[in-house]
Formats: structure tokens, C-alpha cells, sequence
């Protein structure tokens, strides 16, 4: 895995799709270590349910996580 994180998310028109590294520099030798917490930035276009599937690496074993995000129309 070439980032800290990969991120992917998907909106309900199953259209659209989303792919979201943390924010900060990329790692550029195998020692670099992000953490212990990563910042990310995603501005849906849209609004309604977006399904997110995380992926990291802890002691060199990918761990996922899913978790959704309601997004309010601009007002």
C-alpha cells in the first residue's frame, strides 16, 4: 500500500465513486509510519448516504473498517 490509508467511498446513485488518501505527505521509504491519528478531506457533491470502506496496515496486516456518512444538502 503506497499511502498511510486508502478510503474508498461509494454514493447511493452507484455512480459515483470516491477514493480518498490522508492528508499530509506520502510515505517515501518502508519505516514511515503514519499516526497515530490521519486527517482526511472529502467534499461529496451530493447529498445522501455514502458508504465508506477504510483500509490500513497494523504490524504489516491489512485492517478494514466500513462506516457511512450522511450528507446534508447545502442550504
Amino acid at each position: 500500500m503506497g499511502a498511510f490509508a486508502h478510503v474508498v467511498g461509494f454514493e447511493t446513485d452507484l455512480k459515483t465513486i470516491l477514493h480518498i488518501h490522508p492528508m499530509g505527505a506520502e510515505p517515501t521509504v518502508s519505516t514511515d509510519r503514519g499516526g497515530p491519528s490521519l486527517m482526511f478531506h472529502l467534499q461529496p457533491e451530493n447529498p445522501g448516504l455514502i458508504r465508506l470502506f477504510a483500509q490500513v496496515q497494523v504490524d504489516e496486516h491489512p485492517v478494514y473498517a466500513r462506516f457511512g456518512l450522511n450528507v446534508q444538502p447545502r442550504e
